[in-house]
């Protein structure tokens, strides 16, 4: 196990929890079934979770090439959806057994007919100035 991870989801931990997780503050919503360190999540948290928790994998196995997208965040500061309008959403997942991290922007709106997505990137920021950089509805008349 890497102490540089989250114990909890075994996400990178960040400065802040803008970002992600810091050492003690899990930000995966809802909290995994299994942590990636159940004996350090104890000790950071300072308290007895239940045994059901513990994972019965020392690491995550080599088939699993990536998780499922998560840590979904409404991003007020970012352009809206540029076909209905609403507030962009951030998603970021595990890649590469669990080494990596991707990220994505997309419309909040799950309704929206267009659902316009950025594609996936290492870097949050890259990401972010993919979404950024397109021309909303306004900017075009």
């Amino acid at each position: 196990m890497q102490d540089e991870r989250c114990a909890i989801c075994g996400w990178p931990l960040v400065a802040d929890t803008d970002r992600g997780c810091v050492r003690g503050n899990c930000s995966m919503r809802p909290t995994p079934e299994t942590f990636y360190d159940f004996d350090r999540a104890c000790l950071e948290y300072e308290k007895e979770f239940d045994e059901a928790r513990r994972s019965n994998k020392e690491a995550p196995t080599p088939s699993v090439l990536t998780s499922k997208w998560g840590r979904t965040a409404q991003r007020d500061e970012l352009k809206p959806c540029p076909f209905c309008g609403t507030k962009a959403i951030s998603q970021g997942r595990l890649a590469n057994n669990w080494t990596e991290e991707q990220w994505r922007i997309q419309c909040g709106n799950p309704f929206c007919l267009v659902m316009c997505v950025t594609q996936t990137f290492a870097l949050f920021d890259d990401a972010v100035r993919a979404w950024e950089s397109r021309r909303t509805a306004e900017e075009t008349e």
